[in-house]
């Protein structure tokens, strides 16, 4: 399952090196045969495949071209279609069988491979380019994964549960930071839960709006009037929270932004 010894063994240097010791012309005890560059040529196919599909930079390098981001005029298209066509022929043998067997690996790497191309038609009437290592589920896996481990071991929450703990979750990761030392760069704004009480009670702040032309029209629930054992849960609630944030942040603009007051009490 670790894909970084896999990345060793299916490698240009690999690959390179067999196909070149094959074809030395020695009898000593660390030559290859012959036929160990049909591998070392299956190896670099298979290196190329993961470049095609693990670009992180828009201009690939002059070594690996196919290691860059996918544009109209990058090879990755016309590589994909020839790399199905040999994928598709590539069968294993199964001893207990004893017949040539498709194997799922095999089978959903086409299917990745086929998906590609599909997105580059589509994305590239949008976009310029696109950068294939960031077409990935770990952003959601590591969500859900969170969302699992809260609290306790809960592999299979119900939606009661999953809600619960994403909003704790929401929570808990906007009142951490990310290192004691970290420098906080102003982001001029007058609290850092504005936004949050102008979705939740329709008032209208300084500085927070929506883009009428993009932003798609969300029913905001009307001010109620809360009664005086709520809003002393509210004010209860909010200073816990803010003297617990006030031990581990350690900067002064985040502490004043924490503290902050617009006059209204209530609020």
């Amino acid at each position: 399952m670790k894909v970084s010894i896999m990345a060793q063994v299916f490698s240009h240097q690999v690959g390179s090196l067999m196909i070149r010791i094959s074809q030395w012309d020695t009898n000593s005890e660390y030559g290859l045969v012959p036929e160990a560059t049909e591998t070392g040529e299956f190896i670099l196919f298979i290196d190329s495949l993961f470049d095609s599909l693990n670009g992180n930079n828009k201009q690939a390098p002059s070594t690996t071209p196919l290691k860059g981001g996918i544009t109209r005029n990058s090879p990755h298209e016309m590589f994909w279609r020839d790399a199905i066509k040999v994928m598709e022929t590539m069968k294993f043998y199964d001893a207990k069988r004893k017949r040539f067997v498709n194997v799922p690996s095999c089978t959903n790497l086409i299917k990745t491979v086929k998906g590609f191309i599909y997105l580059r038609s589509k994305l590239l009437k949008q976009v310029t380019y696109f950068l294939p290592r960031a077409v990935n589920q770990d952003c959601l896996e590591n969500f859900f994964g969170s969302v699992r481990t809260y609290g306790r071991r809960n592999v299979n929450p119900n939606c009661s549960q999953f809600v619960t703990s994403f909003k704790a979750l929401l929570v808990n990761n906007f009142m951490s930071y990310h290192s004691p030392g970290a420098n906080c760069e102003e982001d001029y704004a007058t609290g850092a839960l504005d936004n949050l009480k102008c979705f939740l009670t329709g008032e209208e702040l300084q500085g927070i709006h929506l883009l009428e032309d993009t932003s798609p029209e969300v029913p905001i629930p009307q001010n109620i009037k809360k009664t005086r054992v709520a809003e002393s849960t509210i004010a209860y609630f909010a200073g816990y929270i803010v003297k617990k944030s006030l031990k581990t942040v350690h900067c002064q603009d985040c502490n004043s932004v924490l503290l902050h007051s617009d006059g209204n009490i209530r609020d």
